[in-house]
């Protein structure tokens, strides 16, 4: 225990030095590649960047590589989602806007990389939903359904807890201009 507690220690030093990208970057070095669930010192680490606290630059680049993930993993549309940020503060963590074909994520919702990345695969369902659908579907089946009910969200919210970790294992390897995916 102490091993993982001086571990976490250091990386907090790493980060003050070199940010999100010194962090990245030291996956290879204290890993050698062993980033396997067996790995404790590797879960420890994932575990630090998925909840450590983002600054606004990092939430972009991180929300644009979790984009480029979903389109080619997760569903192909004819272009991609455009992202936007915004600041103000509402009950939702993000939002998509089906008439721009834009992802919003609320900054102050999304400020860790585990809730950026669940936000962001969540809203791109919708997105490709939207795509292989008329864009009524969705507001016509809310007649039936409550939004907590909808099965969309169902789907959006499956979707999200299945593909993060691996998301953001794929943010972390782009980050470190690795293509081992």
């Amino acid at each position: 225990m102490n091993e993982v507690l001086h571990f976490v220690e250091g990386l907090s030093t790493l980060e003050r030095a070199g940010g999100l990208v010194g962090l990245a970057a030291v996956g290879i070095l204290l890993f050698g590649g062993d980033e396997s669930p067996y790995n404790p010192l590797f879960q420890t680490y994932l575990l630090y960047i998925q909840f450590r606290r983002l600054s606004d630059e990092e939430q972009e680049e991180i929300a644009f590589f979790a984009r480029d993930y979903c389109h080619k993993y997760l569903g192909k549309t004819t272009k991609k989602p455009l992202l936007a940020f915004e600041n103000h503060h509402i009950d939702d963590a993000a939002q998509y806007r089906v008439h721009r074909q834009e992802i919003v994520l609320f900054r102050q919702a999304n400020r860790t990389c585990n809730s950026l990345v669940y936000s962001l695969i969540h809203e791109y369902n919708h997105h490709v939903m939207a795509q292989a659908t008329d864009k009524a579907s969705y507001h016509a089946v809310l007649k039936d359904y409550s939004y907590d009910d909808h099965p969309w969200e169902f789907q959006a919210n499956a979707l999200a807890k299945r593909y993060k970790r691996d998301c953001i294992r794929y943010v972390l390897y782009r980050q470190r201009n690795i293509s081992k995916f």
